[in-house]
């Protein structure tokens, strides 16, 4: 059979039954070995303009070679938005030179352009359906690619495969021949948050936020003390930010945000964010009764629960919480500050008094509990009194209380 119009003549034949039989489809096409009888006599032939002609007409239909794709998760979901595209195997490196232009820029690829239009066989986006490709040659080699990915997913891997047959029938990485044809499978992103304190340990009770690089929240949600994962929402490649919208409670600080980059290899990521305790401090001066300053006096501070509090010497009179030094000195200018206290409530003591002098004779309480006593600051004055000034918005608020030594 050649020709655009597909037909072919046999001429010469004798009245009598004959069979016809397709033994070779043309490329693309299911070959239709059915035995067709063809029954030539006399009464059989056309009419034709009201005359007998000489000749009789047989038509065979052949079907296009289909073959089925699918486009689904590892769970077996089949997924909508992923652009995929077929060519033969030997148009790889037209195929690859093509993209690899666009590699920065996936919106600008477009089937349609003269440089790679002739080399696709079929394209198309997939619909949550399979979708049948129709005439591919039998006993030829293809590459079914995936050129952009459902948001949430990540790219799959290539897939070669042969057309083993006119029927349609498929093989690829290494599954045998079949007639359900081709599954690609897409792992989707995994990303995970923790929210952490200083220790490490997930803490509940903060909002978080997922914004995308425009800004938008993608998500929002409180944290229980778990992991929090995003399964196939964020997008491959897409840059994000974890945001803090509020901490646990009032003794945590808000957390800077944290950019972060979707893997492409679907590998779980693991997004920990770390607040910081809120810390205050505690300044003590050593005065005497007419306001002189005083030194050579030493502190001891503890936690309610009796718990003696040891720091750093960082320099003369000033200390960070966190050590081995238990005795605060006040310095040349009878002061000392303590920094770095957590949430929760203390006592000083004053273990030693400046020469010839009494010591303090009472516990000196202070309680750190939120923005407005992050710091105090007391003096304690040789009469056996104490000013206090606390002042976490800046303002002070003088105590003085009497002691009887």
């Amino acid at each position: 059979v050649d020709g655009e119009e597909g037909l072919a003549l046999i001429d010469g034949l004798s009245f009598k039954k004959y069979y016809v039989q397709e033994i070779k489809a043309p490329n693309g096409y299911v070959c239709d070995d059915t035995m067709h009888e063809v029954n030539l006599t006399k009464s059989s032939l056309d009419l034709e303009n009201g005359t007998v002609s000489d000749t009789m007409s047989l038509t065979i239909k052949d079907k296009p070679i289909e073959v089925p794709v699918s486009k689904t998760d590892f769970s077996g979901k089949m997924l909508k938005g992923a652009k995929l595209w077929v060519y033969r195997v030997e148009d790889s490196s037209i195929v690859n030179t093509y993209l690899n232009k666009f590699k920065n820029d996936t919106s600008k690829i477009n089937e349609n352009d003269p440089e790679i239009k002739g080399v696709l066989k079929d394209y198309w986006v997939s619909n949550g359906k399979s979708h049948i490709i129709k005439k591919l040659v039998s006993h030829s080699t293809y590459v079914l690619r995936e050129i952009i990915s459902p948001d949430g997913y990540i790219l799959s891997n290539n897939i070669t495969f042969v057309v083993n047959n006119d029927k349609g029938d498929v093989s690829y990485s290494g599954k045998p021949s079949n007639v359900d044809g081709i599954i690609m499978k897409d792992d989707s992103t995994k990303v995970a948050f923790d929210k952490v304190n200083e220790e490490g340990k997930s803490i509940s009770g903060a909002l978080l936020q997922v914004k995308d690089s425009s800004g938008k929240v993608v998500k929002e949600w409180t944290t229980d003390g778990k992991e929090y994962v995003l399964d196939g929402v964020l997008v491959a490649g897409a840059t994000y930010t974890l945001h803090e919208v509020s901490a646990p409670n009032v003794e945590y600080e808000l957390a800077k945000d944290i950019s972060f980059k979707v893997g492409t290899d679907g590998v779980k990521q693991v997004i920990t964010m770390k607040d910081n305790y809120k810390r205050g401090s505690v300044t003590v001066h050593k005065k005497d009764e007419k306001g002189n300053i005083l030194t050579g006096a030493e502190f001891e501070l503890y936690k309610e629960d009796g718990t003696k509090v040891t720091s750093t010497l960082v320099k003369e009179g000033s200390y960070t919480v966190g050590g081995s030094v238990g005795t605060y000195v006040v310095d040349s200018k009878g002061t000392f500050k303590i920094d770095k206290l957590r949430f929760g409530s203390y006592y000083l003591i004053e273990t030693k008094a400046p020469e010839g002098r009494m010591p303090y004779g009472d516990k000196i309480k202070f309680t750190i509990k939120d923005d407005d006593t992050l710091n105090f600051e007391f003096t304690v004055n040789d009469d056996n009194s104490v000013m206090m000034n606390t002042g976490g918005s800046g303002y002070t608020v003088p105590m003085t209380v009497g002691i009887v030594v």
